[in-house]
């Protein structure tokens, strides 16, 4: 064990680094000939004339492409928008079902107030020591009908232009 972690720290030099530096840079580079030689190999590049005009369907594609990116834009800039006011109305909306609901609740407390107060009275009606009596025709008044006034005409008083100009406008 202990030798394999030596050879592991301090491994074998490789045979090219016991070739000489100089013989390394010379193989690196090429001579004139080898360079000739390739440059022969190579295709001749030439320039393609360029088509300056747009076709007329690629033409309409990127229209609707830059139309999308506007939509795209403004979709995503009122959604920030959309949910405040989802979230507002919906906040406005419970509060305000609350309060209903509390006017709710009042009206039938009075309901049952006002009923307990009719139940009181007539009960109160029943015993002999209130003083009430049952009605009874002989006993009803009955009202009749004046007849009718003729209507009074107000006196209206000329109105004079000269207050009027020497009072400010804003009165």
């Amino acid at each position: 064990m202990q030798q394999s972690k030596r050879s592991d720290l301090n491994p074998q030099p490789s045979i090219a680094s016991k070739v000489p530096r100089r013989s390394r840079k010379a193989e690196a580079m090429p001579t004139k000939t080898v360079e000739i030689h390739r440059a022969q190999k190579q295709p001749q590049v030439r320039e393609l004339q360029r088509n300056t005009t747009i076709p007329p369907w690629l033409q309409s594609i990127l229209k609707v492409q830059q139309g999308a990116k506007i939509v795209f834009v403004t979709i995503v800039g009122s959604i920030p928008f959309v949910y405040g006011y989802t979230v507002y109305t919906q906040d406005l909306w419970k509060t305000q079902y609350g309060h209903l609901n509390r006017l709710h609740v009042r009206g039938q407390q009075q309901l049952v107030m006002t009923e307990n107060l009719k139940y009181q009275a007539a009960q109160a009606g029943d015993r002999p020591q209130s003083g009430l009596v049952a009605p009874t025709p002989d006993r009803m008044v009955f009202v009749t009908e004046e007849a009718p006034r003729p209507l009074k005409q107000r006196h209206q008083a000329p109105v004079s232009t000269k207050n009027l100009d020497s009072t400010p406008q804003g009165y």
